[in-house]
């Protein structure tokens, strides 16, 4: 993901059936910078997507961003994914733009 873009990101996950889990969180973290998205779209039992927002992907420096996905399970026990990274790549245009700019 590049800095202040509208990032649409695709996730694969096994072992779980995302049309199943409720309540689902994407936590992205880097140093004390978290971003907890819960408007995901669950695409089929394996893989499901979200858009981060210019003003969202803003708020990392060029580097590795955490990434974990917690849920609820259907018997309503928490449970959350293994961590990942992605990596967070500069823009050199720092300012959330419309498309009227």
């Amino acid at each position: 993901m590049k800095q202040y873009t509208d990032a649409p990101i695709t996730f694969t996950v096994e072992g779980v059936d995302m049309t199943q889990v409720t309540q689902p969180h994407v936590t992205f973290r880097q140093g004390d910078t978290v971003v907890d998205v819960t408007d995901l779209n669950i695409l089929d039992a394996g893989n499901f997507a979200l858009t981060l927002t210019q003003a969202e992907t803003s708020r990392f420096r060029a580097g590795a961003v955490m990434i974990q996905l917690n849920f609820f399970d259907t018997n309503g026990k928490r449970c959350a994914s293994d961590i990942a990274t992605v990596d967070a790549e500069l823009n050199i245009l720092k300012r959330v733009i419309t498309d009227g700019d």
